[in-house]
């Protein structure tokens, strides 16, 4: 058992107060951008061989999970929708480069900020290898929509 030391940090949420002008918004883009590109560089040759329908992997692989799951949440969710989005990302030609290390689970809570910049990032349980595509959660459920109110951020992640 190893010891972790306590970190006093604030994780980034959907709280106004959190994350508050765009220049503070573009640091953290910038920082977690930083912070991936680091991940790509680390050797993924001694790794663990990635299990089949893990983080990383190509989604059919996890084809007839998600189809149970959906199923399994019944009328809490519009299933047609969820499925025909699952179906339409199911189209996407998978990852045929190299695997590199994805943390895949680049979620607000597993992102540490100091006065608005990105400090730590925490809950390795998804780290594997695999496609790059896994950490690119981020750009839509923290730095899109009403997390960049002034679309700063869209067109720098589109243009590259």
């Amino acid at each position: 058992m190893g010891v972790i030391p306590v970190v006093e940090k604030e994780s980034v949420t959907r709280h106004e107060d959190e994350i508050e002008t765009s220049t503070q918004l573009v640091a953290a883009a910038v920082d977690l951008a930083e912070f991936v590109k680091a991940l790509r560089k680390v050797d993924p040759s001694l790794a663990p061989q990635r299990q089949r329908g893990e983080r990383g992997g190509p989604l059919a692989e996890s084809d007839q999970q998600v189809r149970r799951s959906i199923e399994a949440l019944g009328t809490r969710i519009d299933a047609a929708a969820a499925l025909e989005s699952w179906e339409e990302s199911l189209v996407a030609e998978p990852w045929t480069g190299d695997e590199v290390w994805v943390h895949g689970d680049l979620l607000a809570g597993n992102l540490l900020t100091t006065d608005g910049r990105l400090s730590a990032v925490i809950d390795w349980g998804g780290l594997n290898v695999g496609d790059p595509a896994c950490d690119l959660m981020p750009a839509r459920n923290i730095f899109a929509g009403e997390h960049d109110p002034t679309g700063v951020l869209r067109p720098r992640a589109s243009s590259r």
